[in-house]
């Protein structure tokens, strides 16, 4: 009656009553008890109940064990669950020594079943295990059911150890049931939920020595355990060994090995695999495909990931999902494919798909990398006009499409809006944003230097260019962005993210377009205090060094590229750009030939004064055009021919320019593309270059010389700007053309090649020589074989 009430602290009354008084007590009052409990789900009066029937002597078989245990499990109590297997097995142990005993007399063995606890409930107590991860306790409450020692190899234990006064040996026995496939498989899926691949793979290899043989469920658990850890090589060799094992793998076996390849860019080995899968008869789903698509979707090889695509729509019975599209529009996304990632949109609406975040994030970030801001903030306010809400990675994607198309305060706005709608805000916002201010920064700064050279142009300027930061208006909020991007430094502080060396990096290009050399170098001094994490790279170096460059500091980017080499970093080809950008800056063209030396992979010389040296830290990196142009951009083409005609050479035999599978020849030659610096340079090793080929008889006589220039359009009348320049006091009485010095401060964006070619020719060269613009062939400068003969005969 009271366990049909559910009184059953009652019922632990009646039990304690009937124990004093030494009434019997049946093991199927306590059974019925048992039972009761675990239907209503009350775990303590059920352990309660078992603890009775100890007091009262009463053995409970294993099935009422179990009954207990499994109640315990279902409370999630598998603590005390656990403590009564082991109790249960201590019990098991002394009646089946009594037995043994009582065998060795000559009685009758103990009657009754066998207290063993059956295997269901240590099942159910791995089970109870798997939520907590507690896959220490998992291994443990397995070894201890390992099997006993067989009754040959006990009997040799006995002979070589005998048993005094007639004790019974329980060698191996632990009163624990034998664990099945099924105790395997829970305990490797705590193992693979805690990631822990070494134990999950030696207790796959252990199985056969408990005489369990794993199946195809197991397998595939220990090879989800690779694809956690992007094991691919392991994923790979177990399905191996099932197939030699002839245990049949199944489609997720493959989807989990091709996952696990793929995560570890192993996209060549998927497809092999996708291939196998199909010779084995096991045709793909979309899990298969999206494992595929994930390849491309994570790379820029957008044509595989849409030829993809196009394989799936013809499969019968794969239909592309929303995570199909998805990754191919961010492959296309990742491959600057922006209408393609649009057009995949339209295809998605088309089908009636459920767009997500993630789908209109990839999308964005297409627009981002396809310098659409616009389209991308509509597609941002489209998503919230449907109800889905943007996330960090959504908003960091619109920032950089802002910055990427010069609209800075589009994406300060961005960022304030997350501030307000405290979201979550992540490194990958905060430097999306500052990379934003430091591209604007240096679009405005191309404005500045490109309006001064306009104006000098027009003015007629001679003098040495000024620094940025003398053209720099303090009044505009667009020179003052460095300060901006410093403030979002500190505003990552304070939200303790902890800035990267992007972060940094951004900050420094952004103080360097502005003229802030002094706060890049500083940035530079902050990263070296930092973590690992922070330290400078060669990025921020080189941005860095670039500040200096461009603000005149030649000697503080020398300074930071010989920090950068001391602390082991190794500069690219763009850290040496930057390097002969601020000596040319600085005109220091000695050391400018130095640095062209070292990129050439010369040794330096024996000098105590040189600035740099060959040091295990440093590399030969090979110049290629910009470097060429800083180093001709440096020299003066009347103080330094030799260095010039030396550094030409170098650049041809290097293939830099004038390339041995051009069309040029020593009477054609293209020049068309080149800047003004190297067409001049190119100017005086083609000339040299023709006098030695009819001087040592390569060539038999001297013939016309085209150079090819392209008609061009300069942006100021170039003639009429001639005209003014020779009545320029700077030019002296008489001399009939500008002096080297004049030429050099031309800008170059508004001349046209062909004018500057022609002025060249007459200023550079003694005797002038004087060329044509041929009537039929207006991009051509022509000089005839008259006037270089002559010339020949001058240098002779």
């Amino acid at each position: 009656m009271c366990v049909a009430a559910n009184e059953w602290d009652e019922v632990l009354v009646v039990l304690n009553i009937m124990n004093r008084r030494n009434l019997p007590q049946k093991l199927s009052t306590y059974r019925s008890a048992i039972r009761y409990c675990r239907e209503v789900g009350n775990a303590d009066a059920s352990a309660e109940i078992l603890r009775a029937m100890n007091r009262a002597k009463v053995i409970p078989e294993g099935s009422d064990v179990a009954e207990v245990v499994l109640t315990q499990c279902a409370e999630r109590k598998w603590a005390r669950g656990l403590a009564i297997l082991k109790a249960a097995a201590y019990t098991a142990v002394g009646v089946e020594r009594l037995r043994r005993e009582k065998r060795v007399e000559g009685e009758d063995s103990l009657e009754g079943p066998t207290p063993v606890v059956p295997l269901m409930a240590y099942n159910a107590v791995m089970l109870a295990l798997r939520p907590e991860r507690q896959w220490k306790i998992a291994l443990r409450l397995l070894e201890s059911m390992r099997p006993p020692l067989p009754a040959a190899l006990e009997g040799k234990l006995l002979q070589a150890h005998p048993v005094k006064d007639n004790a019974v040996a329980l060698t191996g026995y632990t009163g624990h049931p034998r664990p099945n496939l099924t105790t395997f498989n829970s305990v490797l899926e705590i193992l693979v939920m805690d990631k822990q691949m070494d134990q999950t793979f030696q207790l796959l290899l252990s199985m056969p020595d408990w005489n369990v043989l794993p199946s195809t469920h197991t397998y595939n658990l220990v090879i989800r355990a690779c694809l956690l850890k992007r094991n691919w090589r392991r994923a790979l060799t177990l399905l191996n060994t099932m197939e030699e094992q002839g245990v049949m793998p199944n489609l997720l076996t493959y989807n989990s090995v091709i996952s696990a390849c793929v995560k570890s860019d192993q996209s060549s080995k998927a497809m092999k695999l996708l291939k196998r899968m199909r010779d084995n008869g096991i045709d793909p789903d979309i899990v298969t495909y999206n494992a595929m698509m994930s390849a491309w979707a994570g790379s820029a090889r957008w044509k595989d990931a849409i030829n993809l695509l196009d394989q799936i729509r013809l499969e019968p019975g794969v239909e592309p999902d929303i995570i199909t599209y998805t990754c191919a529009m961010r492959a296309c996304a990742r491959g600057k494919q922006t209408r393609k990632a649009l057009t995949l949109l339209d295809t998605v609406r088309e089908k009636g798909l459920i767009l997500d975040v993630y789908v209109y994030t990839s999308v964005i970030d297409a627009c981002a990398k396809g310098g659409m801001w616009e389209r991308a903030l509509e597609l941002l306010d489209e998503m919230r006009a449907e109800g889905i809400m943007p996330n960090s990675i959504t908003y960091g994607a619109a920032i950089a499409a802002c910055g990427n198309g010069g609209e800075w305060e589009r994406a300060l706005q961005l960022l304030h809006q997350m501030r307000a709608k405290k979201m979550g805000m992540n490194i990958v916002t905060y430097n999306a944003a500052i990379v934003a201010l430091a591209r604007a920064s240096r679009d405005k700064m191309k404005n500045i230097v490109k309006a001064d050279h306009i104006k000098r142009y027009n003015e007629h300027v001679t003098a040495e260019n000024s620094s940025l930061i003398d053209l720099i208006d303090e009044s505009d909020n667009a020179c003052q962005l460095w300060k901006k991007a410093l403030d979002l430094l500190n505003k990552m502080k304070e939200d303790r993210i902890a800035p990267d060396v992007i972060s940094y990096s951004a900050a420094i290009n952004a103080c360097g377009s502005g003229g802030r050399w002094k706060e890049a170098v500083q940035l530079i001094q902050t990263m070296k205090q930092g973590g690992p994490r922070v330290r400078p790279n060669k990025i921020a170096y080189t941005a860095a060094i670039t500040a200096c460059g461009r603000s005149g500091e030649w000697e503080e980017a020398l300074r930071l590229y010989t920090d950068m080499k001391n602390a082991a970093v190794l500069p690219d080809r763009i850290t040496y750009n930057a390097v002969l950008l601020a000596l040319k800056n600085g005109n220091q063209y000695n050391k400018t030939i130095e640095i062209w030396d070292e990129m050439c992979g010369k040794l330096a010389k024996a000098n105590p004064d040189l600035i740099t040296t060959v040091t295990p830290t440093s590399q030969s990196i090979a110049p290629d055009i910009i470097s060429l142009t800083e180093v001709l951009g440096t020299l003066d083409i009347h103080k330094h021919r030799d260095i010039i005609d030396q550094v030409m050479s170098e650049a041809v035999e290097r293939d830099i320019i004038l390339r041995s599978d051009s069309l040029d020849s020593v009477w054609e030659i293209d020049l068309s593309g080149m800047s003004f610096p190297v067409a001049r340079g190119v100017l005086m090793y083609v000339m040299n270059r023709a006098h030695k080929a009819v001087s040592g008889g390569i060539e038999p006589e001297a013939q016309d010389i085209s150079l090819i220039t392209g008609v061009g359009k300069g942006q100021r009348n170039y003639g009429k700007a001639l005209d003014n320049m020779k009545q320029n006091k700077n030019c002296e009485k008489g001399e009939d053309f500008m002096y080297p010095s004049i030429l050099r401060e031309v800008p170059f964006a508004t001349t046209a090649l062909r004018e500057f070619v022609q002025e060249c020719l007459i200023q550079d060269f003694k005797p002038p020589l004087q060329s044509t613009i041929p009537e039929l062939s207006e991009g051509t400068v022509v000089i005839k074989r008259d006037i270089l003969r002559k010339w020949f005969l001058e240098k002779e």
